[in-house]
């Protein structure tokens, strides 16, 4: 295996991670009705963020737009780990305290490999 490789599959594995994680906490209102791998927003905090998660994050469109160019029509295209550790500000305030620190290993996991600067 090759580094690329690595951090492909790390990067998999920390996503499958953090989304039994959220899951299991729902730190974010989205359980009902879903299962870790697809979620169904049933009560989706929004924080203050005017486009949740997928707004001006670094993946910016060619075009200027504010959205994620990853932001499909049903969700996500391409998930990676530091878009799926993401919680708006009412969440981070509601999560449960173990998420919280869960959340933050996978992040140090992630770093130390390269997979967020």
């Amino acid at each position: 295996m090759n580094e690329i490789e690595f951090q492909i599959r790390l990067n998999q594995l920390l996503c499958e991670l953090a989304a039994t994680i959220l899951y299991y906490h729902d730190a974010c209102g989205f359980v009902a009705g879903g299962d870790s791998k697809n979620y169904v927003v049933t009560d989706c905090h929004g924080g203050t963020m005017p486009a949740r998660c997928c707004y001006r994050t670094r993946f910016a469109r060619a075009d200027g737009a504010p959205e994620c160019q990853f932001l499909g029509d049903r969700g996500c295209l391409n998930e990676n780990i530091e878009c799926k550790l993401y919680l708006c500000d009412v969440a981070r305030v509601r999560a449960d305290p173990e998420c919280l620190r869960a959340l933050a290993a996978l992040e140090a996991v992630a770093r130390l490999y390269g997979l967020i600067k």
